[in-house]
């Protein structure tokens, strides 16, 4: 399993990026378009 620190999720993704994906993730979720699976 790779880990990634702050510096490194810094490194790779700007802000902007991180801000879309939050958005498209809460689309889906006021949708209902995802499934979650059951924790264990």
């Amino acid at each position: 399993m790779l880990y990634l620190s702050a510096d490194n999720l810094l490194e790779a993704v700007t802000s902007e990026e991180v801000m879309d994906a939050i958005e498209q993730v809460y689309a889906l979720e006021l949708a209902g378009a995802y499934v979650m699976p059951p924790r264990s």
